[in-house]
């Protein structure tokens, strides 16, 4: 067997500030958590029907669309987004190590970030965190693993997940 380590890109855009408006318009839906052997989340709309009101889905997926298209790499690729979901992270929550499947991109939006919260890669076999902060919109291919270790402060952290997808 032959192995090769390979490179991978990952993109990191600054997003208009929409924090207010964002956490204003998941607080308006309710409170969803979530809970299973990999992943304690608070807060949550991931696991709710497509038709479940989203009301925060036009303003982020504008703003997406906007710094990709703002001439990154990615532009050229044609990307829609496939589906998107919030998660509210409080003290001890977390997500395991995972990918994503049935897209070419995974991407976070950090709408809040307290420190030493941001999500961890593993890249050729070695832990990776990447220096974002609030406001940062990281696109990465969506066979990388990824996690959000445990929340150890208290403070909530809230991020928007979205999958890319080519549309040729």
């Amino acid at each position: 067997m032959k192995t090769f380590d390979v490179t991978t890109q990952i993109y990191i855009f600054k997003m208009q500030d929409m924090k207010e408006e964002i956490l204003r318009l998941i607080e308006s839906m309710g409170v969803f958590s979530y809970s299973d052997k990999n992943q304690q989340i608070s807060h949550t709309d991931w696991h709710l029907s497509d038709r479940f009101a989203r009301p925060y889905f036009n303003i982020v997926r504008d703003s997406v669309l906007e710094v990709i298209n703002k001439g990154s790499p990615i532009e050229e690729e044609e990307l829609y987004i496939n589906n998107m979901w919030f998660q509210q992270y409080n003290e001890n929550d977390f997500h395991t190590w995972h990918v994503h499947a049935d897209c070419l991109y995974s991407s976070v939006y950090y709408v809040e970030l307290p420190p030493n919260t941001q999500t961890s890669f593993m890249i050729q076999g070695k832990e990776v965190q990447l220096d974002v902060e609030e406001g940062d919109y990281v696109v990465f291919p969506s066979c990388l693993k990824h996690t959000s270790k445990e929340n150890k402060t208290d403070r909530r952290k809230t991020v928007i997940s979205l999958n890319l997808n080519t549309i040729n």
